[in-house]
C-alpha cells in the first residue's frame, strides 16, 4: 500500500494484479490491474487508522499483449482517479500521482 499525503489529507493506493482462470468469451483479458484509492482517517481507538474507499479503476489485459505490472498500475490508478471527478482537486491528483512516482522510482533505485 501507498501512502500519500496532499495537505492536511492522507490517502493510501492499493494495488492488485488478478489472473482470471474463466473465459467467458474469446479473447477475454485474463490479467488485470485493480486500483484503489483510500482516505486515511485516524483511529479513535489505538491500532491501524480507518480505511474509506473513495474509487476503484481496472483495466484487462489482451491475452494477445504482453502483461506489464507497471503499465496496468497507471492505467488503472488513471481510472480510479476519473472516477472520483471534479470533487478530487487538481492539487490532490497531483499529490497522488508525485506520491506514486516516486515510489516507483524508488522501487528502481533498489534493484
Amino acid at each position: 500500500m501507498i501512502l500519500v499525503s496532499a495537505g492536511k489529507r492522507t490517502f493510501a493506493l492499493a494495488f492488485s494484479h488478478p489472473k482470471v482462470t474463466e473465459h467467458r468469451r474469446k479473447n477475454y483479458p485474463e490479467r488485470w490491474t485493480h486500483c484503489q484509492i483510500f482516505a486515511v482517517e485516524p483511529s479513535l481507538a489505538a491500532g491501524a487508522p480507518r480505511l474509506t474507499l473513495l474509487a476503484e479503476g481496472q483495466t484487462g489485459c489482451s491475452v494477445k499483449d504482453n502483461f506489464c505490472k507497471a503499465t496496468g498500475r497507471k492505467i488503472a490508478l488513471t481510472y480510479a482517479l476519473k472516477q472520483l471527478g471534479p470533487t478530487f482537486g487538481k492539487v490532490d491528483r497531483a499529490a497522488v500521482w508525485e506520491g506514486y512516482l516516486k515510489r516507483c522510482m524508488a522501487s528502481v533505485e533498489t534493484l
